[in-house]
């Protein structure tokens, strides 16, 4: 290489070094301050120093050629390869750049290296030519468009706080626009963009703010001429307050509530002057704020007039407003999802530097409600109202959210704002702005839809280490109305500041809050647990529970799905919850809310996929009476479920009839599970049901048989053998986690099972006769046996129990009363002292029967019949008998008393009494039914010598048990057996016991007995 060519090479790529050193800081610089694309930027840099920067130049065409930033590739390669692109491009530019031009000097052709820098530098040329010099030759047809971000001091004095935006220009062709460029805007910086010559206007959004405004030069367009500069002022008071329109991304009820808000308009932000509201239907969906395209529908002019400033308002703060519009989509033929386009006009004049403002919505036009079961009520847990304002957030009315929520389909809402925003800044009384909210949720809740006054906390989490914050969680709190002086602090909220004011903000620790709640007689959840993980959650100080704040015990909840299209956030909360199951927590559920600031139809204070609509994440509660009480209630034992789109529940009924409704808890051994789900066309078919089973100690998983695949809207089904999923001996929970063909879930609370340690089962009657039954049933393990028995339910006077430990178990009754029903439980217990009783059973025993024989038969009556008359007793065998006759001992003069049908008249035996003995003819055998009660006395009287007697019992006896009140006071008992043609008499001789056969003495049975002294016979 000869001295030229050396020469050329350090001059070419030192220009090339400096030039890309230049260019890196530019590059940098753009991108920091948000001037979008490097090489768009670099379009409007006079040529001059195209020329002068060229290697740098041509890096940047090769970078607007590759479509990305040179800020995109450095933050996707890292900073080294940045400044390689940016410096070592130049250089090598430079470099081709000074040896072609040594090559020309010298006419130096023929070595390789010098023939490809010169087909580098042509190819330079070329660039340069394409994108500097043509667009030059076009500069006679372009203007420069200004951007003026930075006020001047003199005219509008000390400037106004910047704020990032986001700008959208367009220019107007024929009345219709055409975008031209956009980008956001992040530092105050004024910007020059190179355009054609025409009439251009803007539409500027700030960053977490729902307005767009228009800025046409009151009507008439900004107008660019070849070579003039036209400013454009985007510092004017007017992006200092908001002005939009919302409404409820669904509705129901046939109307659609319009919310028209007005925010902020005061102090330097100046008023805003009220004009026609113009709402359009956006057919298109295109959501431009051309509204020329539009159909209009409808214009409110109630309000034109109207100039919100800060000595009117109707809100809690000076410039704040609101009001209410509806639409009836139906006198427009408008159905299903629609787009809408509102304009507010700003009527303030030439003088005014305000305004038109566009909003725009989607709204699905139901024609179906919501899914609904009766007794489940729809609701929103995580909602911030009006009264939640801040620099960086605001939600919407309590009047409006109420109309809202009505349209959606929803039964209530809790109102839960911010601790530091309830907390009064514009009197002396901290408790002012909490007071007007409570007034306000009381003002405008109703029987049909009720509001639940909350708070949503903020906290410090539990602490890792002893004395140290470990920064802030958040916490929600319902049934606040009676909160007072909560901690002694004369506040009737529970305060919490630092993530906003830390410099003096009162804030109290997590497990603090909790038991201020719980003194108050309130309900609490953990407000998105899983969330607060992304760095703009730092810079407030805001972190994501931990497990040892899960740990904490006295809170009722975790409102672990935030948010729609948040699973990550959700499915994390729900491991957590999970992990509680198993260890045994029995007083923690899941709820869903939609974190909400107004956003009615769509968010506007989250960043990212999300949607924070209000409604659309939904905890449906079960309240058999829809009051205040009712849904706190359900919140606090888990009576719900959390849903986006369809209802699934389910519940458990016992052998003993007992039923448990999710969040409950029961026990037993024969158990029913019901399902029943409800969806809508909106939501899908439900397509899945999971039903899982979790085993406290162990682990949780689906059971696969019953697994269901519906693909229906609505239907149920039973299953009667659950126990037999559940491991012997082990407690545990069962839930349901449902979905849809259309994306929808559902996240039921679960019912907890109790298993029983001893498991009864096979409960029967057997052998059952007019006094006497068997029961039998089985055991899981050896137990005991109790049968608890009467003849009333749920009144077991008697019982009887063996101790013998078995797992087949028998219990023979003696003594019943004939033709009557028993209610009974059987009961055993183990060796362990568990014990189980069975739901009711009942039996009726037969009615008492003596068989009679053709012939004499001596008989008695162990009852006494309604009407002991002789004719009424011995009515249901009339016709079979031929007389009876009856032996009276203690009627010396006439021992013997007849009753015969056929000659009425001469008889003198007219009752038939317990106690006494009768013989009776049967002219043919029959059986003689008795029914009655059982005598109370059972005393008989005797006389010495023979009496005939009947035995007062029930129960079958051996002859010395039935006669021992008489021993020794008689000598021989006679029985005539009438069904024992060998031998119809059996006797019982107390002084020649070798010859008896007479042993058991039974009921329906007549004696004579010979009494050798007067006595008493007491069965």
């Amino acid at each position: 290489m000869d001295k030229w060519t050396k020469r050329s090479t350090i001059i070419g790529g030192t220009w090339g070094l400096l030039s890309g050193m230049i260019y890196a800081w530019m590059a940098f610089a753009a991108g920091f301050s948000g001037y979008g694309d490097v090489g768009a930027l670099f379009k409007n840099i006079p040529i001059k120093w195209k020329i002068i920067f060229l290697p740098a130049y041509v890096t940047d065409i090769f970078s607007y050629l590759l479509g990305n930033s040179l800020i995109i590739i450095a933050s996707l390669l890292g900073v080294y390869f940045f400044i390689m692109w940016c410096i070592g491009i130049s250089i090598m530019f430079g470099v081709a750049i000074g040896i072609s031009v040594a090559a020309v000097i010298k006419k130096k052709r023929g070595d390789k290296m010098t023939t490809n820098c010169i087909r580098l530098f042509v190819i330079i040329i070329f660039l340069f030519g394409i994108f500097c010099i043509v667009p030059s030759a076009y500069a006679g047809g372009t203007g420069i468009l200004t951007f003026d971000v930075t006020p001047d001091a003199i005219v509008m004095g000390p400037a106004p706080e910047f704020h990032p935006k986001h700008i959208k220009v367009v220019t107007i062709k024929d009345g219709i626009e055409v975008p031209l460029f956009e980008s956001d805007i992040l530092k105050q910086e004024d910007i020059q963009v190179l355009v054609p010559v025409g009439t251009y206007k803007l539409y500027v959004q700030l960053q977490g703010h729902r307005t767009i405004w228009e800025l046409d030069n009151e009507g008439s367009g900004y107008n660019v001429s070849s070579s003039s500069a036209t400013v454009v002022p985007l510092w004017e008071n007017t992006l200092l307050k908001d002005v939009f329109a919302d409404a409820p991304w669904r509705t129901q009820t046939g109307s659609i509530p319009i919310l028209v808000m007005v925010k902020d308009a005061a102090g330097i932000a100046g008023d805003y002057d009220l004009g026609n509201i113009e709402i359009y239907l956006d057919e298109d969906c295109d959501k431009d704020d051309n509204e020329i395209d539009d159909i209009l529908l409808g214009m409110e002019t109630k309000w034109n007039g109207v100039t919100v400033d800060g000595s009117y308002y109707n809100l809690y703060y000076p410039g704040d407003w609101y009001g209410i519009t509806y639409l009836d989509p139906s006198e427009h033929d408008v159905s299903g999802e629609a787009c809408f386009h509102v304009v507010i006009r700003d009527i303030g004049g030439w003088l005014d530097p305000d305004g038109d403002t566009h909003s725009h919505f989607n709204v699905t036009i139901a024609s179906e409600t919501l899914p609904t079961l009766p007794n489940w009520h729809a609701g929103d847990t995580h909602y911030h109202s009006s009264y939640t304002d801040n620099l960086v957030e605001f939600g919407f009315p309590v009047e409006s959210t109420v109309e809202a929520g009505r349209a959606i389909g929803l039964d209530w809402n809790a109102i839960t704002d911010h601790s530091f925003d309830i907390r009064d800044s514009k009197t002396t009384n901290p408790n002012h702005k909490f007071t007007a909210l409570k007034h306000d949720v009381g003002s405008y809740s109703t029987g049909s839809y009720r509001l639940i006054l909350g708070e949503e906390v903020s906290c410090y989490g539990h602490e890792s280490l002893p004395l140290v914050p470990r920064g802030v969680v958040h916490f929600l709190i319902f049934g606040m109305e009676i909160f007072s002086n909560v901690g002694g602090t004369g506040l009737d909220f529970i305060p919490g500041s630092q993530d906003e004011k830390p410099e003096g903000g009162l804030t109290w620790n997590l497990e603090d809050v909790i038991d201020a709640v719980n003194s108050q007689g309130g309900v609490s959840y953990a407000a998105h647990p899983e969330g607060h993980r992304d760095a703009s959650a730092a810079a407030f100080d805001r972190v994501p529970w931990i497990t040892e704040d899960y740990d904490l015990v006295g809170y009722n909840g975790l409102q672990v799905w935030n948010m729609i299209n948040n699973d990550n956030e959700r499915d994390l909360g729900l491991e957590q919850w999970r992990r509680l199951l198993l260890n045994g927590r029995k007083d923690v559920f899941i709820a869903g809310g939609s974190d909400a600031h107004g956003d009615f139809s769509h968010t506007t204070t989250v960043i990212g996929p999300f949607d924070n609509a209000f409604g659309k994440v939904r905890t449906y509660i079960y309240s058999e009476e829809f009051t205040h009480d009712g849904i706190l209630n359900a919140l606090k034992n888990g009576h719900s479920i959390m849903s986006d789109g369809p209802l699934v529940i389910f519940n458990i009924t016992n052998e003993r009839g007992e039923t448990a409704i999710i969040g409950d808890e029961i026990t037993g051994y024969d158990l029913t599970l019901n399902i029943q789900w409800e969806s809508t066309l909106e939501f899908g078919n439900v397509s899945h049901i999971y039903f899982i089973l979790g085993v406290i100690g162990e682990t949780e998983g689906e059971i696969d048989d019953y697994h269901l695949s519906p693909d229906s809207l609505s239907n149920s089904k039973v299953y009667t053998d659950l126990a037999s999923k559940i491991p012997l001996m082990k407690n545990g929970y069962v839930r349901i986690h449902a979905t849809t063909d259309k994306g929808h879930s559902v996240y039921t609370n679960p019912i907890w099972i109790s298993s029983s340690a001893l498991i009864i089962s096979n409960v029967s009657i057997t052998g059952i006769t007019a006094d006497s039954a068997i029961i039998t049933w089985d055991t899981n393990g050896l137990s005991s046996s109790l049968v608890k028995y009467g003849t009333k339910s749920s009144n077991y006077t008697l019982q009887k129990y063996d101790l013998v430990n078995v797992t087949t178990h028998s219990i023979h009754l003696f003594g019943l009363l004939p033709d009557t029903t028993y209610y009974f439980v059987v009961n055993s217990t183990d060796q362990h002292g568990n014990s189980n009783q069975s739901n009711e059973y009942d039996f009726t025993t037969e009615i008492l029967r003596i068989p009679l024989q053709a012939g004499w038969n001596l008989i008695s009556l162990p009852l006494i019949p309604e009407d002991t008359s002789v004719d009424m007793v011995l009515s249901p065998i009339m016709g079979d008998y031929s007389i009876i006759w009856a032996y009276n001992a203690s009627d010396t003069a006439d021992h013997w008393k007849k009753y015969d049908p056929s000659a009425p008249f001469g008889n003198d035996l007219i009752n038939i009494e317990p106690g006494k003995g009768y013989w009776i003819m049967m002219i043919s055998d029959d059986t003689l039914p008795i029914s009655g009660t059982v005598s109370e006395s059972t005393d008989i009287n005797l006389k010495t010598g023979w009496n005939l007697i009947g035995y007062n019992s029930l129960d079958n006896q051996p002859i010395d048990d039935a006669l021992s009140s008489i021993t020794g006071n008689y000598s021989i008992v006679w029985v005539y057996n009438a069904s024992d043609t060998t031998d119809y008499w059996k006797k019982y001789d107390t002084l020649a016991p070798f010859g008896n056969d007479l042993e058991i003495m039974e009921p329906g049975n007549g004696y004579w007995i010979m009494m050798t002294t007067d006595d008493i016979l007491e069965i």
